[in-house]
C-alpha cells in the first residue's frame, strides 16, 4: 500500500521458468530441520532449556526456603479427627489445627543441644521441631534463610522406657506418599518379634541426643543451597557446552556430514545424558556431605561416637524386624540388610545405614588415637 497512487507495487518473483522446468526461488514454508538450525530456533530452544532448569531450582527454593512451613505440613503427623485440609487451606494458614504436638523430650533436647549442633542463638531461634509421620528424621529448610528450617522426628524415636511404647498408635512410613499412610503392626504378630521391635525402638539418652543434635546441625549448613541451584547451574552449562559443540563440530552444516540431523541428535543426546548424570552425582555428593558433616559436627567424644553407632545399628535392627513382621508388602520399601530402598536418583552407598555405622566407628577410632597420643605426650 502507498499514499502515491501512481506507483505500482512490485512483488519479487517466486518462480523462474527455464527449459528444464519451473524453479522455486522462495520457500513458502520452513522445515523443522531448517528452523532448528536458524538463529530463532536456537534462541527458542535455549529459552526452553533455561526455563525448565530455572523452574526446577525455583520450585525447590520455594518449597524449602520460602515456604518451609508448607513443606513441613506434608510431613507433620495429624490427629485422627483433624480436618482434611486442601492445598488452598495449607497456603493460607500459617499453622494447621489438629496436628500432633512435638513430644516433650524432643522440645527439651531442642532447647538444650543447640550449642552442640554448632548453632548460635539467632540460628537456634530460626529452627523449630515437629512430629513427623516418617519413621526416620526429616529436615526441612535451613536456618540461613528468612523463614528458617525445622526438624521432624517420629514419636517412637523419643520413647524413653517400655511404659511409653505404644505400637498401636504409630505407623511406620519409609517415604512421603500422600496416598500411603504407612504400615501398622498387625495384631497377630509374633510376640518375640514385637519384643525385638520394642527393643530396637528404645534409644539410650545419648543416642537420642545424637540424632536430635545431628538433625539440627544438618539444618544449619550451606550444602543445602548447592542442591537447590544445581539444576539451574547444570542446565546453563548444558546449553553453553551444547552450543560450543554445535559450533566446533559444525553440526548445522548440511554439506559437511550426511544425515547431519541424526548425527546432531546423537551428539546432543550423549551430552544431555552426561549432564543429567553429573547432576544426579553432584546431588548425591552434596547430600552425603551434608549428612556426614552434621555427624562430624556433633561427635566430640568417644561416647558420642558410640551413641551414633548405637542409633544407626538400632535403625538397621528396626528395619529388619519390621520387614519380618509386615511381610512381603514391606519388601518394596525395606531391603533384607536393613537399608531403606533408595529412590531412582539416589546412590545406595551414599544412603546406606551400614556406611553411617562405619563413619561413626571411623570417628571413634580417630578420637581414640588422639586420646592415646595425648596420654603418651603427657607421660613423656
Amino acid at each position: 500500500m502507498s499514499s502515491n497512487q501512481g506507483i505500482e507495487r512490485q512483488l519479487p518473483p517466486r518462480m523462474k521458468f527455464n527449459p528444464d522446468g519451473v524453479e522455486k526461488l522462495v520457500k513458502t514454508k520452513m522445515s523443522w530441520d531448517d528452523w532448528f538450525a536458524s538463529k530463532t530456533g536456537r534462541q527458542v530452544m535455549m529459552s526452553i532449556s533455561l526455563a525448565a532448569a530455572s523452574l526446577a531450582s525455583m520450585s525447590a527454593a520455594l518449597m524449602t526456603t520460602m515456604l518451609p512451613g508448607f513443606t513441613q505440613d506434608a510431613y507433620t503427623e495429624m490427629q485422627a479427627d483433624a480436618p482434611d485440609y486442601s492445598l488452598a487451606d495449607r497456603l493460607e494458614k500459617m499453622e494447621l489445627d489438629g496436628y500432633v504436638p512435638p513430644p516433650r523430650e524432643l522440645v527439651r533436647l531442642y532447647a538444650t543441644l543447640w550449642q552442640r549442633a554448632g548453632l548460635d542463638e539467632y540460628e537456634h531461634d530460626k529452627l523449630t521441631v515437629f512430629t513427623s509421620t516418617l519413621m526416620d528424621p526429616v529436615v526441612v529448610g535451613t536456618s540461613h534463610c528468612r523463614d528458617g528450617g525445622s526438624v521432624g522426628l517420629p514419636r517412637h524415636m523419643l520413647w524413653k522406657n517400655e511404659e511409653e511404647v505404644d505400637l498401636e498408635s504409630v505407623t511406620f512410613k519409609p517415604y512421603w506418599n500422600k496416598f500411603f499412610k504407612g504400615f501398622k503392626i498387625p495384631q497377630d504378630a509374633d510376640p518375640e518379634d514385637i519384643k525385638e521391635l520394642k527393643e530396637s525402638l528404645l534409644l539410650s539418652p545419648e543416642a537420642r541426643q545424637f540424632i536430635v543434635s545431628k538433625c539440627m546441625a544438618k539444618a544449619n549448613d550451606y550444602y543445602f543451597f548447592f542442591t537447590i541451584f544445581l539444576p539451574l547451574i547444570m542446565g546453563s552449562m548444558h546449553y553453553v557446552v551444547g552450543r560450543r559443540l554445535n559450533a566446533n563440530l559444525e553440526l548445522f552444516n548440511k554439506t559437511k556430514i550426511k544425515n547431519i540431523r541424526f548425527f546432531r541428535l546423537g551428539i546432543q543426546s550423549l551430552w544431555g545424558f552426561v549432564a543429567v548424570g553429573m547432576t544426579i552425582m553432584l546431588h548425591n555428593v552434596f547430600t552425603r556431605e551434608r549428612d556426614s558433616g552434621a555427624v562430624e559436627t556433633v561427635i566430640n567424644s568417644i561416647q558420642d561416637a558410640e551413641a551414633a553407632a548405637e542409633f544407626y545399628n538400632k535403625c538397621i535392627r528396626r528395619n529388619k524386624v519390621l520387614r519380618k513382621i509386615i511381610g512381603p508388602e514391606s519388601h518394596y520399601y525395606i531391603e533384607e540388610d536393613g537399608n531403606i530402598v533408595v529412590e531412582n536418583w539416589e546412590f545406595p552407598e551414599y544412603t546406606s545405614l551400614h556406611k553411617s555405622v562405619e563413619l561413626a566407628e571411623y570417628i571413634k577410632d580417630k578420637l581414640e588415637k588422639q586420646e592415646a597420643s595425648t596420654k603418651r605426650g603427657d607421660t613423656l
